[in-house]
């Protein structure tokens, strides 16, 4: 066989399939077999390529093993003379085997050839050639002198920006996005290095093919599409630690004394670098859209008052000081608190929340208002189109963020849904059925259930993987079969995903109806599912805020607490613990049989609400019940309660 082509694929499947069409385009006449490798992808890719390609060799791992873990898997089973290693968000010209074919035959020396990439936009992909990044080349590079200085020899080495990308070169790196390799290579080299998970390791096979007598060479023969980043999130900061993860490898394994010291201080220091700066990124994101909207309102009403005052008043200046530097801040605040409060600065909502934030807001500020004093009690015009400003304002502060790709924000358009079914399939055929009757813009990704070994096409994965599911699918609705899901999974499902923007539903056996959902969308019996859990970003405040307000009244308290608790100096520590933010007043308990239930974002408590009460049941499956109840129907009252019971279990008079 003349070639194996081996492709490593992860949540990509769209990319997969338009790459998997122009190879089977491009093999036309070649003897050659293909490969895909499944790193336990949620999107559906492997029942695409049973269904589409089925003379692909389909290869599923249970877990995403890596980059290098996975091809090797392949290339311990292919039996072509040649392989090569392709990423799925490319696309090949037809003629792109044919001629990188030739050129291995024509060029025995051969060990690995990298051709000309495009990037989506049509521009030249620079690391289509690159240099060994030895610690000179990789400080011009992490410095930026590669950048400001491509033609140089000595500055643009890292891509090699000073030869003619039109031109085949004799190169030492050649990208893993496109590798041709030579199977006689391949067997004096070795396989990929397993160390490397994601990145490195095609520089660190490239190497290694040199070391072992051959040439690497860039062919610009073919040109191939490459949708650089779209099979990685290469801006993240889990990108770049990878990335220089790979590099300090790469370092201890082929350099030695001196020169591997200054490579790894160069690393170190630009992981420092950029985990830094990512954290005040991902610090100081959250607030820029609420201080803007703060500023905004202040500019706003620092304008509409000269001019109400003008219109009222007759030109004099009838407010006192106080108004523009107190009053009108306040309300601002209070504004943007209820917009925080009805959801209005996480991504993807509509005008919807920012309609209920500014009328919350709005109604809190007048029934102040009614309560204050006459000489504080200014214009109630001043809070009605104060209102109506901060509306236009707020949707304007929106519309800007969304254009600018900050965050995503609907206006006035009807949000297209995307839904995933937790169901067997025969219920999640009744349940689309009805769905596409009934509600025909809802966009079905796909199907969830605990089945091991799925033949459709739209399975996506287990249950268990369902924030990874609803993340790659970008999911905003999930509907459960009541007929297949119990409804303990339901609620324990509902509760890890409620810091997200998702809609739940629940279709009754046979699909028969759904509910949960607005009345307009399917019509006949529905109801709204009553949750408040625990975990959700506004109950973390305000329980937060409680833990806080507590542990201050038992350090307050200590005097009492040393003489009315058994162990007053456990529970003077525990409120520290409290107050440090290490621990919360209720809460699953290290260690218990509860901890099974997964609550993201909640700490470890010093009482359980599953079992509050000295002598009360001790029956797991009872006090699993309690704790479900309690994460899903949250409360503050309902925490003071349980701390006050966990004060009287613990006390000497018990």
């Amino acid at each position: 066989m003349k070639l194996s082509i081996i492709i490593v694929n992860y949540n990509v499947r769209n990319f997969l399939e338009q790459c998997l069409g122009s190879v089977e385009r491009a093999a036309t006449g070649i003897d050659c077999e293909t490969f895909v490798v499944d790193n336990q992808s949620v999107d559906g890719s492997a029942g695409m390529v049973r269904k589409k390609f089925p003379g692909v060799i389909l290869l599923e791992n249970k877990q995403n093993l890596g980059f290098s873990k996975a091809n090797n898997q392949a290339i311990r089973k292919a039996r072509g003379e040649y392989i090569l290693v392709l990423n799925p968000d490319t696309i090949l010209q037809q003629n792109s085997l044919r001629k990188c074919i030739k050129f291995m035959d024509s060029n025995p020396e051969t060990g690995a050839l990298g051709v000309k990439m495009i990037d989506g936009k049509g521009k030249f992909l620079p690391e289509s050639k690159r240099a060994m990044p030895t610690p000179s080349v990789a400080l011009w590079k992490m410095t930026g002198l590669s950048t400001l200085f491509p033609g140089s020899r000595v500055f643009g080495k890292y891509h090699l920006s000073f030869l003619d990308p039109h031109k085949t070169h004799d190169v030492e790196i050649v990208s893993g996005a496109f590798m041709v390799l030579r199977k006689e290579a391949l067997d004096k080299a070795g396989l990929f290095d397993e160390q490397f998970f994601m990145y490195g390791e095609d520089i660190d096979l490239s190497y290694r093919i040199l070391q072992a007598g051959f040439k690497n060479y860039y062919y610009p023969g073919t040109t191939i599409i490459h949708y650089k980043g779209e099979s990685t999130r290469k801006g993240s900061l889990n990108y770049v630690i990878s990335f220089y993860k790979a590099m300090l490898i790469f370092t201890r394994k082929h350099f030695t004394g001196r020169q591997a010291f200054l490579f790894s201080i160069l690393i170190q220091l630009a992981i420092y670098v950029r985990a830094s700066l990512s954290a005040i990124k991902r610090g100081v994101r959250p607030f820029l859209l609420p201080l803007t909207d703060l500023l905004l309102l202040y500019v706003c009403f620092y304008l509409l008052v000269p001019w109400w005052e003008q219109v009222r008043f007759a030109g004099e200046y009838a407010y006192p000081p106080i108004l523009l530097k107190t009053i009108i801040p306040v309300y601002s605040l209070v504004w943007v608190t209820t917009l925080a409060a009805f959801g209005a600065y996480r991504s993807g909502r509509g005008f919807s929340s920012l309609l209920k934030g500014i009328a919350g807001g709005t109604i809190l500020i007048l029934s102040i208002y009614s309560l204050l004093p006459e000489s504080m009690r200014f214009s109630r015009f001043l809070v009605i189109s104060g209102s109506l400003l901060a509306l236009l304002a707020s949707a304007l502060t929106r519309a800007f963020s969304s254009l600018l790709g900050f965050q995503s924000f609907y206006l006035f358009r009807k949000p297209i849904h995307n839904a995933v079914i937790i169901a067997s399939g025969k219920e999640a055929g009744h349940i689309t059925e009805l769905l596409r009757v009934k509600n025909p813009e809802l966009l079905i990704s796909g199907r969830v259930f605990d089945t091991e070994h799925p033949e459709e096409n739209n399975y996506l994965g287990k249950l268990e993987l369902i924030e990874e599911i609803s993340r790659i699918n970008r999911i905003d609705e999930i509907i459960f079969s009541a007929a297949d899901v119990p409804s303990e999974t339901i609620i324990q499902t509902m509760l890890r995903l409620s810091d997200r923007n998702i809609r739940f539903r629940i279709a009754s056996s046979g699909g028969s109806y759904v509910l949960g959902g607005k009345p307009a969308s399917f019509g006949g019996e529905f109801y709204q599912l009553n949750l408040q859990p625990v975990n959700s970003p506004l109950n973390r405040v305000i329980k937060r805020f409680l833990d806080l307000l507590l542990a201050l009244f038992s350090l307050l308290l200590s005097p009492l607490v040393l003489i009315a608790l058994r162990n007053p100096r456990k529970f003077l520590f525990n409120a520290l613990q409290v107050g440090y933010g290490r621990l919360s007043w209720i809460g699953p308990q290290a260690g218990s049989s509860n901890q099974h239930l997964y609550l993201p974002g909640i700490k470890e408590g010093v009482f359980d609400p599953s079992n509050p009460e000295k002598g009360s049941e001790t029956d797991e499956t009872r006090m699993h019940q309690k704790l479900i109840d309690y994460a899903s129907h949250y409360s503050p009252v309902r925490d003071l309660k349980l701390f006050l019971l966990g004060l009287a279990r613990i006390s000497r008079f018990s």
